[in-house]
């Protein structure tokens, strides 16, 4: 494998940029938020680790422009009753290696998330799995255990690509993505080059990418600005507006749902759930979005849903502000005068620390 040069690293994380001069052709370097720990398929270790398997792996479902659920290895998808799914394989969908995608490699993948001692980040979710039926080579139904609206969501996750029952045993990442594992220099550069055996005619139109990590999100934004990437993730939200400004560059960033808090259910105080509910209602998101943010966003007040989704606004907003409501909760839970409690936060990229600290402010009142 060719060795990667060593080059000096940036970071961020949020929306993407690239200089105006970009080309379809060629190498394209991708400055990433930080280096991912492991390219592993079904672990989950932030969105640098999603940029680079997103370039590798497909899963059976994918979504559209307009985020709506759409097949990909797969060419078609029926709901079978309430409780089942049928599937069929995308003739000419094929592993890096040339191998086919068949019904087996996916009814071995979701095995592989589920076996005992799986430390896949979905295993829980997957858990409403009751079994997989290869129909013939490219068919197969997948068999709840009961109705879930979420589940085909889970086929689309880049969390759970579709792997090889053959080929999963090899030192590099083997997916069925748009390219390949090329080689990697640990702490610094990973990179990937086109597969030409991609099922989508003429896509990938780029030969190369090279995902170069940037600790640092001043640097990251600095090596776009002077060219030596040509496109970012997470571009810090103070960099934006200059951005946006720079008539080399573009901005893309599209409203989604981002930042959350993760309690610990299984022991401590927010085992009880209105303890939780009451944190919900301390935090005033709109001031999270002015200070973390720089006034960019949308509160989101019905997660995981983005303001003006079907879902979203079916639950109306249920996530306001309500100080009152929010200490009743914790007279009623035992806490009338509160408790103390422990906020981690990653401080890289800023906007994670920025974040906590307002939520701390917050919680504190």
């Amino acid at each position: 494998m060719p060795k990667l040069l060593r080059r000096h690293v940036l970071a961020g994380a949020a929306a993407w940029a690239l200089p105006a001069r970009a080309t379809p052709a060629g190498m394209l370097s991708v400055g990433l938020v930080n280096y991912p720990p492991n390219i592993h398929a079904f672990d989950n270790t932030g969105s640098s680790q999603m940029a680079v398997k997103l370039s590798l792996f497909r899963g059976l479902l994918a979504y559209d422009r307009q985020g709506q659920l759409v097949p990909e290895l797969a060419e078609s998808w029926t709901p079978d009753g309430a409780t089942a799914h049928l599937f069929r394989i995308r003739d000419g969908a094929k592993f890096h290696p040339g191998q086919p995608v068949l019904a087996e490699d996916v009814k071995y993948t979701i095995e592989q998330i589920l076996k005992p001692g799986s430390t896949a980040y979905l295993k829980p979710e997957y858990g409403i799995v009751d079994r997989v039926e290869v129909l013939d080579a490219r068919s197969l139904r997948i068999v709840l255990h009961q109705p879930s609206a979420p589940f085909p969501h889970l086929l689309a996750s880049y969390h759970a690509p579709v792997l090889s029952a053959k080929l999963d045993d090899v030192a590099a990442p083997v997916g069925a993505g748009p390219f390949r594992f090329v080689a990697q220099e640990r702490g610094v550069a990973i990179e990937v080059e086109r597969f030409a055996g991609f099922y989508k005619p003429g896509r990938p139109r780029v030969q190369r990418l090279r995902f170069i990590a940037y600790g640092d999100e001043n640097l990251r934004a600095a090596a776009l600005e002077a060219g030596d990437v040509d496109i970012i993730e997470g571009v810090p939200w103070q960099n934006m507006a200059g951005m946006e400004r720079n008539p080399r560059l573009k901005l893309d960033a599209t409203d989604g749902p981002f930042m959350y808090l993760i309690f610990n259910t299984k022991a401590g105080p927010f085992t009880d759930p209105r303890l939780r509910q009451a944190v919900g209602f301390a935090i005033r998101r709109d001031e999270v979005v002015k200070s973390a943010m720089y006034g960019r966003g949308a509160p989101l007040e019905a997660l995981p849903y983005p303001p003006g989704t079907a879902f979203a606004d079916s639950v109306g907003g249920f996530w306001r502000y309500d100080p009152a409501r929010s200490r009743r909760l914790l007279a009623e839970a035992g806490f009338p005068n509160g408790f103390r409690t422990k906020l981690l936060a990653t401080s890289s990229p800023t906007l994670h620390q920025a974040t906590a600290e307002v939520v701390q402010q917050h919680l504190a009142e």
